[in-house]
């Protein structure tokens, strides 16, 4: 899909602990791209901020597209260990994937490359040696709400629920969604350095299983919080940059 420009989408996301999605979603939402198009509004740039003479307008996506996420921030927690962990930008969080056609997006792999620079927050943690997404891909798509629209993170195969997985000091802990119960996060559209983008928030509003916990009889001791960016892969976020929302 190279006509199709944009510059942040959202993704998400990223865990993928539990959430009930609710069963009183009122419309079916979208992915619109800043592209080349013949609509009657019309923006000077790709980046579909400032109207006036030129060849840019909102428009739905209809294929797909690759992205990659930016300003990624995970704050992943096991309440039964009471070890949680903060990966900002310096862990250099990372995910990949598509976004269209529609409402549909897809995560194809998320980790973080440098999980030494993730910080410790709370409990025993001496050395943080692996954090990265388990069951990928992730099947994503939005919804709304009571106004407000959401990402949905699903399985893309029966029994394989989306989550993390951090091994610390050579202890292994995955945490994973709660069958049937999904992780999502509220998008938001912003203007941020001269880019219309999307941004997502993880909701926690459910808690995912971990194995620890499990081997001591305990469940739904998961918690994720954090947002994110995702933007076009290998696109720069800069006033240059092409523009994404959702609608």
């Amino acid at each position: 899909m190279k006509s199709i420009k944009i510059a942040g989408l959202c993704l998400v996301s990223m865990c993928v602990m539990s959430l009930a999605v609710a069963s009183t979603a009122s419309a079916v939402p979208i992915w619109e791209g800043c592209l080349e198009t013949s609509t009657t509004t019309k923006y000077t740039s790709n980046s579909c901020v400032t109207a006036g003479a030129g060849k840019w307008g909102w428009a739905e996506i209809a294929n797909t597209d690759n992205v990659r996420g930016l300003g990624l921030t995970l704050r992943l927690k096991d309440t039964a260990t009471g070890v949680a962990v903060v990966c900002p930008d310096t862990a250099e969080p990372v995910e990949t994937g598509t976004v269209g056609p529609g409402r549909f997006d897809r995560i194809e792999t998320a980790e973080v490359i440098k999980p030494a620079n993730c910080i410790r927050t709370e409990g025993l943690c001496p050395s943080l040696e692996k954090v990265e997404g388990i069951n990928l891909p992730w099947q994503t798509s939005l919804i709304e709400e009571n106004g407000k629209i959401f990402d949905v993170i699903e399985a893309t195969e029966a029994g394989k629920e989306p989550g993390w997985r951090v091994r610390c000091s050579g202890v292994t802990d995955e945490c994973k969604s709660s069958g049937g119960r999904n992780e999502k996060t509220l998008m938001t559209n912003e203007l941020t350095k001269g880019v219309q983008l999307v941004k997502a928030n993880f909701q926690n509003a459910a808690k995912g299983n971990c194995t620890l916990a499990e081997s001591k009889g305990q469940k739904e001791t998961a918690e994720l919080t954090g947002d994110a960016a995702i933007l076009l892969a290998n696109a720069k976020f800069e006033a240059s940059g092409v523009g994404l929302k959702v609608k």
